[in-house]
């Protein structure tokens, strides 16, 4: 089995509900109607979502239901993280998938539509505040079945392997559907222009395990370069985006797809030099990725056989020192604004 608890996903539906988008596009005005709807939309709280799309824009303010009986100030939630985490893009991480089962999917349906979707019976890390651990892919039994996919993917990576040994981490992955097929959704969050590091090297102290690195790193820009011409994926630059795209494509390679989500938190009022627009995180990242990763393969899908990896920009704002600066277990207050872009 690829998950553990997993459902037949590609069996499972979700009623639609109608979501009007004004899009910019050409001068036009075009209708999109493609979001989910949960089981619990009459007992959502209110949550403010903007929505910016690939070409042109469109943003809509939807409210659910009313307010909930039960608030916990955002602060108390961030004592759950250490001191040198409550602020930038892991506290925000956080609280994105923080709340009831299903208004979390909702939260990363939307996120990822129309690439993918993501149900209350499907599984996360983190999971809020309730246990802050990141996913470690080889080591991670509630996205990857770890008998079946752990040791294939520490191998891969790892020439000298122990139990304490170390995968790259994931802001947020999730297990979702793609192409009605189960698949992984994998979030690279960042707040400010700081996290973007062109001079970021692989970290790794044994000589072994940096030898096994480069040579995954190679194979998937071998592999990716069949796809598409123009993959620089390298371990000497670039670490982490490189390392993103590496294990997007060996997922691939085992048969599971893959959207990939690079997410920008805007107006990160307490980071410096933080992102302003979606568009300005739009273009930071582009220009960031450019001679890594080819420009063309933004937001559209790669085929490795039937399988696809999907790379795409989306920003989203969640207000840390909001006024109105409380979230409950069901959802957001009013804090949260997505942008697609």
């Amino acid at each position: 089995m690829l998950y553990q608890n997993k459902v037949a996903l590609w069996s499972r539906t979700l009623p639609l509900y109608v979501l009007t988008s004004q899009i910019a596009a050409g001068g036009q005005s075009l209708t999109d109607n493609t979001f989910l709807k949960t089981s619990t939309f009459q007992s959502m709280p209110n949550i403010l979502l903007e929505f910016t799309h690939g070409i042109g824009q469109c943003q809509d303010s939807v409210s659910y239901g009313s307010k909930t009986e039960r608030e916990v100030p955002v602060d108390n939630l961030l004592q759950s993280l250490k001191p040198n985490q409550r602020k930038g893009s892991k506290p925000r991480c956080h609280l994105l998938t923080h709340g009831t089962l299903e208004q979390i999917a909702e939260r990363l349906s939307k996120l990822i539509a129309p690439w993918g979707f993501v149900s209350a019976t499907d599984k996360w890390m983190p999971q809020g505040f309730d246990d802050v651990t990141e996913a470690q892919l080889h080591n991670a039994p509630r996205l990857l079945d770890k008998d079946t996919y752990g040791q294939t993917l520490k191998s891969w990576w790892l020439a000298i392997a122990s139990s304490t040994s170390v995968t790259p981490n994931w802001d947020i992955a999730s297990t979702c559907t793609i192409d009605d097929k189960p698949g992984l959704l994998l979030v690279e969050a960042k707040a400010h222009f700081e996290e973007l590091k062109q001079d970021d090297r692989c970290g790794a102290n044994n000589k072994r395990n940096i030898e096994q690195i480069g040579q995954a790193i190679r194979k998937a820009n071998d592999g990716l370069n069949k796809l598409q011409d123009g993959w620089h994926l390298t371990l000497n630059d670039h670490y982490q985006l490189c390392n993103r795209f590496a294990w997007s494509w060996k997922l691939a390679t085992l048969g599971i797809p893959v959207v990939l989500v690079y997410l920008g938190f805007l107006n990160a009022d307490e980071m410096e030099n933080s992102f302003s627009d979606s568009q300005a995180w739009g273009n930071e990242i582009r220009s960031y990725a450019r001679g890594i990763v080819p420009v063309s393969v933004w937001d559209r899908k790669l085929l490795l056989g039937d399988t696809p990896i999907c790379p795409i920009i989306r920003s989203i704002k969640i207000r840390l020192n909001s006024t109105d600066n409380a979230i409950n277990k069901a959802d957001t207050k009013g804090i949260m604004e997505m942008n697609q872009r």
